[in-house]
């Protein structure tokens, strides 16, 4: 589900470019980490194995 809203919302994240703070159980990583690289965004902190900080 979080995916296809990250996909969704290119627009939004392009023009407002938030600060990202998720939960990405361990089997959807990869593909969470791939759309937020897409959207030019860097994970700035890992809280813990599944809480991470992006920004753009």
């Amino acid at each position: 589900m979080k995916a296809k809203c990250y996909r969704g919302g290119g627009a939004f994240f392009a023009q407002h470019k938030p600060v990202i703070m998720i939960e990405i159980w361990q089997h959807n990583q990869q593909k969470v980490f791939g759309i937020l690289k897409d959207l030019g965004y860097v994970c700035v902190e890992e809280l813990d194995e599944q809480n991470f900080v992006f920004m753009r």
